[in-house]
């Protein structure tokens, strides 16, 4: 999550979320892997960062953007 943060061009977990109206805090969990994602919330990053679901699920394969 946080190396496809950073290469949509958010140098900062808080920049992204601010950006996209999510809770500042609940983002950095997420990104640091201390809080556990629901296949919703996952695929609703994936959308916001243009990037494929599944490498953001397993970190396999192309990233995939569109």
């Amino acid at each position: 999550l946080k190396q496809a943060r950073i290469d949509a061009g958010f140098s900062t977990a808080k920049a992204f979320a601010e950006q996209n109206n999510l809770k500042v805090s609940t983002f950095t969990l997420h990104e640091a892997g201390t809080r556990a994602m629901s296949l919703d919330v996952t695929e609703y990053y994936s959308k916001l960062l243009g990037i494929n679901v599944n490498w953001l699920l397993t970190g396999v394969g192309p990233i995939e953007r569109y």
